[in-house]
C-alpha cells in the first residue's frame, strides 16, 4: 500500500430517491440514490487517489451529484479523533478524483496530516447508482 491509497471502502447504507433523475434528453429516470458509508486510506499530500478503486464507482455511483465528507480519524492506527478546536476538513476533488484532508483547522497555523497516516472518513453521496439497470 502507497500513501494516497485507498485501502477499504465500506458502505453502510444506501436509499433509493423515488422519481428522481432524468436523461439529457429529459425522459424521467429512477436510478438516483443516496449512500453512506467509511472509506479507509494512507494520506499523500498529492491526495488520495478515488481512481485507484474505480472513483465514485466505489462507493456504487455511476454519477457524483453531491458528496459530503468527514474525517473520523487520523494519525498512525488512524483512532485519533479531531480536537473541538482543532477540526479535520475534507474535500474531494472531481476533476482529479481525489480527497484531499487538512487538519487542525481551528489553529492559528492550519495543517496537513503526516504522509502515510491512516484516515478514516465517512462519507455522504447523492448520484445515480452503479447496480440499476439503465433502461432506455
Amino acid at each position: 500500500m502507497a500513501n494516497g491509497d485507498v485501502t477499504h471502502v465500506k458502505e453502510l447504507g444506501r436509499s433509493r430517491v423515488e422519481g428522481g433523475g432524468s436523461t439529457l434528453g429529459g425522459i424521467s429516470k429512477n436510478n438516483k440514490v443516496l449512500v453512506w458509508g467509511e472509506i479507509s486510506a494512507s494520506y499523500a499530500a498529492t491526495g488520495i487517489a478515488m481512481n485507484g478503486v474505480g472513483g465514485v464507482r466505489a462507493l456504487g455511483l455511476t454519477t457524483l451529484d453531491f458528496i459530503q465528507l468527514e474525517v473520523k480519524g487520523a494519525g498512525a492506527a488512524g483512532t485519533t479523533e479531531p480536537a473541538d478546536d482543532a477540526l479535520f476538513l475534507a474535500n474531494y476533488k472531481r476533476t482529479t478524483d481525489k480527497i484531499f484532508v487538512v487538519d487542525q483547522v481551528g489553529a492559528s497555523d492550519p495543517a496537513v496530516p503526516t504522509a502515510g497516516d491512516l484516515l478514516v472518513i465517512s462519507y455522504f453521496a447523492s448520484g445515480e447508482s452503479a447496480s440499476a439497470p439503465d433502461l432506455v
